[in-house]
């Protein structure tokens, strides 16, 4: 075999087993990790988790410490990288977060003071289409200070059922009319740090 045709078939394989690698590595399990304070600049405050890979971006969601998601992939060890997470509840491919913000290290007690404070503030159970109170006021409240225009009468209808479908979509949650765990914790977290 002439030294030409040698070097292309080892030049074709070295190509085809960079394509294979790079598939395994892309095609890896994401790894758990958790959300730490620890580098944050203010220890309470939420940390949040972007649509792409930098602040210009939208928020997709606010994590509280200790917050359980999935590793992909990272460009680098600086602090100030961002990496690829997928996090659970929140719909769409995948999220963005500063290397800052991760740890591999399991919280002994996970905290969920935002999601109680949610729950004390729109109730601890499911508001939907057909529910009426104060706490259907409240949402509504919330609702409309964010912005969606329904009419504050503590009756959860059609117009409130849209206005959170709409809230759901915009936040990546699941849009289903249903101001549930998931959707109480991002609308508390909204109104909070608007």
């Amino acid at each position: 075999m002439n030294k030409r045709i040698l070097n292309r078939v080892i030049a074709l394989v070295l190509v085809i087993m960079s394509v294979f690698a790079y598939a395994s590595i892309a095609l890896a399990d994401p790894v758990p990790c958790y959300i730490t304070l620890k580098y944050a600049n203010d220890k309470n405050a939420p940390v949040k988790v972007r649509t792409g890979p930098g602040k210009d971006y939208p928020v997709a969601a606010y994590l509280t410490e200790g917050t359980l998601v999935y590793y992909v992939s990272g460009n680098g060890n600086n602090l100030d990288n961002w990496n690829k997470i997928i996090v659970p509840g929140v719909e769409g491919e995948y999220c963005y977060i500063q290397q800052k913000y991760l740890t591999d290290k399991k919280p002994s007690t996970p905290s969920e003071p935002e999601q109680g404070s949610a729950n004390a503030r729109y109730g601890s159970k499911n508001l939907k289409k057909g529910s009426k109170g104060s706490k259907v006021r409240v949402l509504q409240q919330d609702l409309k200070s964010l912005g969606y225009n329904i009419a504050v009468d503590g009756d959860f209808g059609a117009k409130t059922e849209k206005a959170v479908k709409a809230f759901q979509k915009a936040h990546k949650l699941t849009a289903d009319g249903i101001v549930g765990p998931k959707t109480r914790l991002e609308l508390y977290m909204a109104i909070k740090y608007r």
